[in-house]
C-alpha cells in the first residue's frame, strides 16, 4: 500500500504541464490518470495539475 500512498508535489506535476500541452494540440482528448489512491491522493494531484 505505501506504494500508492504517495502526494505528488506541485514541482512534480508542473514538470508535466508543457508536454501535456504538447500533446493537446495533436489531440481531440486528453485522459491523465493517477494511480496514487490509497488515501485520495489521485484527487487532489488531479485538482492540481488541472490548475496550471
Amino acid at each position: 500500500m505505501a506504494r500508492y500512498a504517495y502526494l505528488y508535489t506541485e514541482r512534480e506535476l508542473e514538470a508535466w504541464v508543457d508536454r501535456i500541452k504538447r500533446i493537446e494540440v495533436q489531440a481531440d482528448k486528453i485522459l491523465v490518470y493517477f494511480n496514487n489512491h490509497a488515501r485520495g491522493q489521485a484527487m487532489k494531484n488531479a485538482q492540481t495539475l488541472g490548475g496550471f
